[in-house]
């Protein structure tokens, strides 16, 4: 896989109590970083993460004309959308780090491909 994340301070056991879209647990620190259009694919892979409170998270961009869009999360976070805004998109091999303080869920998704099913969660506990 390519791109990293970093742990800190600690990433959850794995232990799931939710499920993706195709019904197999969360990703965990395992399975990191997300990789943004994999092999041309309009998804994130993995499609849903559980980390702990202080990981930051890198998304690595496979493919071509992509970004990520927040769509909700904790009340008191204040993550931002790839950097550019909603009409920005990037292309293979550009990186997007965010560390994740607030426990809670982050809905994300692709501008250019929402309506296509490009959407991601982040758990954090």
């Amino acid at each position: 896989m390519v791109g990293t994340v970093t742990v800190s301070p600690a990433v959850t056991s794995g232990t799931a109590t939710e499920t993706t879209t195709d019904g197999t647990p969360p990703a965990t620190k395992d399975d990191l970083p997300i990789e943004v259009g994999p092999g041309g694919s309009l998804e994130f892979a993995p499609d849903l993460l559980e980390v702990s409170a202080g990981t930051e998270v890198t998304f690595v961009w496979m493919s071509n004309t992509h970004n990520v869009a927040v769509e909700s999360q904790p009340k008191r976070a204040n993550r931002p959308s790839s950097p550019g805004g909603d009409g920005a998109t990037y292309d293979a091999g550009y990186e997007y780090r965010y560390t994740f303080e607030v426990p809670g869920e982050y809905e994300y998704y692709c501008v250019p491909h929402e309506t296509m099913g490009m959407k991601g969660t982040i758990i954090v506990e």
